[in-house]
């Protein structure tokens, strides 16, 4: 019969691992609609905690700019339509294509914008990973995995430890040594 602290740890165990899991999954990746016309700007918003990868590629083999903002930009691009007096964490301008890590200065909420470069219509597809594991999912998976092995193991282990029935004692010990070929060779009570 299984203990409750036996389930409990395997619970724990699974909701670890399972945290575990989520610490690792990506950002993702999208595409930014049919087609940008020029002087229009297409994004997305992300959340992460730490650097990231990008992966840009034009499908139409026109340039275009790429711009990274923090929260506070990201309003402004909004209240007022443009990029002036905002200062991008990352600027990329006239490429088809880029990939590479963006370092970014502290967690929070991005966003990526995409513009054409000159007077056409451009189509993108943007690739978003996290370069290092999401530490406020990570470190409790690893916390809940070693809880659990330790609730789980405890009462197995004290299933197996059987109580020796205790004797009077005699205050003899019998001694053997064994000689090269594993039969005694001295015998006797000490």
């Amino acid at each position: 019969m299984v203990s409750m602290q036996t389930r409990a740890g395997w619970l724990m165990v699974t909701l670890g691992i399972t945290l575990l899991l989520v610490s690792f999954l990506g950002a993702g990746s999208f595409g930014l609609g049919t087609s940008i016309d020029s002087g229009m700007y297409k994004g997305r918003l992300f959340r992460t905690t730490d650097a990231i990868y990008v992966r840009a590629e034009g499908r139409t083999n026109k340039s275009f700019s790429l711009y990274i903002f923090d929260s506070e930009d990201t309003l402004s691009v909004l209240e007022n339509g443009s990029l002036e007096q905002t200062n991008p964490v990352a600027m990329m301008e006239n490429i088809t294509h880029y990939n590479g890590r963006v370092e970014l200065p502290s967690p929070g909420v991005y966003a990526i914008l995409v513009t054409p470069s000159h007077n056409n219509t451009i189509s993108v597809s943007i690739d978003i990973q996290r370069t290092n594991p999401h530490m406020n999912a990570l470190i409790p998976g690893i916390l809940f995995v070693a809880g659990g092995a330790i609730l789980s193991y405890i009462p197995r282990r004290a299933d197996r430890i059987e109580e020796t029935p205790r004797g009077e004692s005699t205050g003899k010990i019998r001694l053997s040594i064994l000689g090269k070929r594993g039969e005694p060779t001295v015998r006797g009570d000490v």
